[in-house]
């Protein structure tokens, strides 16, 4: 009975780091697509359409429209995991735009301020710890 329940314990416990894991490479790899299809978005809405060398207008919807278009190239589906996300922050400015999400799912808030290539703020949460507000996270990179 003893060595049963100690078996057991250890495939609990080797079940919930591989849960661990599985929750944190996903977390990785929407944090490295988001910043690297958001310096494309940039890209492509500072060069090319209306928003052509200030984006200081470019929108929230404006934004999911333009990844909506660019997704359908790299078979990612970034645009309906940030509308999934339980809170979500965007703003922009005249050379560049920035979102924060938090996803309950994954317990954590990822930012990314469009100028760089890489995330520039992941935050992982525990159970019950207190979510910051988004906005006052973004003000601190200059955006309003």
């Amino acid at each position: 009975m003893k060595k049963k329940s100690i078996i057991i314990l250890i495939a609990l416990f080797i079940c919930s780091l591989s849960q661990a894991q599985n929750q944190n490479k996903e977390l990785e790899e929407l944090a490295l697509d988001l910043s690297s299809i958001n310096v494309q978005v940039r890209g492509d809405i500072s060069l090319f359409g209306k928003y052509k060398g200030d984006l200081s207008n470019f929108t929230y919807e404006a934004y999911l429209d333009v990844l909506k278009r660019m997704e359908k190239s790299s078979n990612k589906e970034i645009s309906s995991t940030i509308q999934q996300a339980e809170k979500h922050y965007f703003s922009s400015k005249k050379n560049s735009f920035i979102i924060a999400i938090y996803s309950k799912k994954l317990k954590a808030i990822i930012v990314d301020d469009a100028n760089s290539a890489f995330p520039d703020s992941v935050k992982v949460f525990r159970e019950n710890e207190k979510i910051p507000d988004l906005k006052s996270i973004c003000v601190k990179w200059g955006y309003k």
